[in-house]
């Protein structure tokens, strides 16, 4: 037990005025950091009260976040999981994982490349066990050690192991992304595949990403003028969002100009703009530049969890996007375009050709103006043959 723990948490008399306790107490007791899961299960099989108190689901979740901070943000916040099976599962798979790792090196020492055949047992334990993501997580811990100079081989085999299974999960994930109708594919999720894909070995998942999008939104939020803010607050209970007018989304949207341009300096690496990171959201997120398509899509991904709508436009050597500010204005007056970039600057249409210095003929086609998916103007090699 944790040396921080109390000396006497063992004893008779101890044990006598835990069960006094009421149950809450108890289980808040034995969500401490210092409470580990192996005390948890010593605990439950002193007495049948005890027993009862340390089948809270919320507790065995709360003790694997503690053991496996990463792990929790690959489950799925959508679905329902008995907790203390899945830490069960997460000690028999990981002992499985390290087993399979060191059977690796004698294997395939003298072989240059591993092909899909040497993971075999890594996709059966995967199937066995349902534990995609726990064997990920596993590896993950082997390859991110805080020991950069030793372990290495398993590091090196951890690697490919990853690698296989991430790219195997990406394809199909992938596939049935693309099957989707246009108007459902979350360019969001998109982009955290695509940032997978390309980085396997760093951990990424779209729990994390959504969480620091969440933060810029909320943030934005509180530094909405109050009549704003109040509007989100009367609203929170019911879901929904409030009916803005446009004068009051452009209000929202200079104030996430501000969070986003201002506070957080986030802005176009004009100056590495072939920097590969530029394409990866979890880069950009946590570097703060990026090229037009990645700011975009965290553009427009804050804006949705405020409430407004925005349009992708795959606009002639830039790309940006399009909000409807004057619904009741002629079809061709009606959309205010604005470039994630430059600071979010918004631009009439009328001024789109001089400030990217094409033709005033350009903007005669409406082809250009179109709403597209950003996702379709990457290319990923080996992701799916239709991209």
């Amino acid at each position: 037990m944790d040396s921080t723990c109390p000396s006497d948490i063992g004893s008779v008399e101890s044990h006598r005025q835990l069960q006094e306790l009421p149950n809450e107490l108890i289980e808040h007791i034995l969500l401490n950091n210092c409470i580990q899961i192996r005390d948890v299960c010593s605990v439950a099989k002193t007495c049948k009260n005890l027993h009862f108190v340390c089948q809270s689901n919320e507790l065995w979740k709360q003790k694997l976040k503690q053991r496996w901070p990463k792990l929790l943000s690959r489950y799925k916040r959508n679905q329902t999981y008995n907790w203390h099976q899945e830490v069960e599962k997460c000690y028999s798979v990981g002992k499985i994982v390290r087993q399979l790792l060191q059977k690796l090196s004698p294997k395939f020492y003298k072989v240059e490349a591993i092909s899909d055949d040497g993971f075999r047992d890594f996709d059966k334990l995967i199937d066995e066990f349902q534990s995609e993501e726990i064997v990920i997580n596993q590896l993950m811990e082997v390859l991110h050690d805080n020991r950069s100079h030793e372990n290495l081989t398993n590091k090196y085999y951890a690697a490919k192991v990853i690698r296989y299974i991430l790219h195997s999960q990406l394809r199909k994930a992938w596939d049935n992304y693309l099957e989707l109708p246009a108007d459902q594919q979350s360019p969001e999720i998109g982009a955290v595949m695509i940032a997978q894909w390309c980085q396997p070995t760093v951990n990424i998942t779209e729990n994390d990403i959504s969480d620091q999008l969440d933060k810029l939104a909320e943030e934005t939020k509180c530094d909405c003028p109050d009549t704003i803010r109040n509007l989100y607050t009367k609203h929170e209970l019911d879901g929904k969002f409030p009916m803005f007018s446009p004068q009051q989304e452009r209000v929202i949207l200079e104030t996430m100009n501000h969070v986003l341009y201002t506070k957080h300096e986030f802005a176009g690496n004009a100056g590495d703009y072939y920097d590969e990171k530029n394409s990866y959201i979890d880069q950009v997120l946590s570097r703060h530049v990026g090229i037009p398509i990645t700011l975009s899509i965290i553009y427009n991904s804050v804006a949705a969890r405020l409430g407004i709508h925005l349009d992708f436009v795959n606009f002639p050597g830039h790309f940006l996007l399009k909000w409807k500010e004057h619904p009741m204005a002629q079809m061709d007056q009606q959309y205010t375009f604005i470039d994630a970039f430059n600071n979010g600057r918004f631009l009439k249409r009328t001024e789109l050709a001089s400030t990217f210095h094409l033709p005033d003929e350009i903007l005669q086609s409406p082809d250009i103006f179109i709403s597209t998916q950003p996702l379709q103007l990457f290319f990923f090699p080996g992701i799916s043959k239709n991209v």
